[in-house]
């Protein structure tokens, strides 16, 4: 993931990992700003296990996570693909300076 451990990418990561109960393959984090706000734009995929179910995430846009310096704006899954036994989430996030 190359993020440091307490940077809110990785406490984001971290909550998603354990809510999921499934493995981050991949992450990216992008800076963000609008005129007002300054943040991160965040990008993680999630392979879960074989007894994993897909729904796992339903309703994770109303959930608290606990982030460095930082409060998630927005979060939704936008692509999952369903293979077998095997299940693979594609999850983006906003997150905001918590000033």
């Amino acid at each position: 993931m190359g993020a440091r451990h307490d940077s809110p990418h990785a406490a984001l990561a971290n909550a998603l990992a354990t809510i999921t109960n499934g493995k981050i393959l991949r992450s990216r984090e992008t800076s963000w700003a609008s005129a007002s706000f300054t943040g991160i734009r965040h990008r993680f995929v999630i392979d879960l296990d074989g007894d994993a179910r897909a729904d796992v995430v339903t309703g994770i846009g109303e959930r608290e996570f606990d982030l460095p310096g930082h409060i998630v704006a927005d979060i939704l899954l936008v692509e999952r693909e369903q293979q077998d036994r095997a299940c693979r989430l594609t999850t983006d996030a906003l997150t905001v300076e918590d000033r």
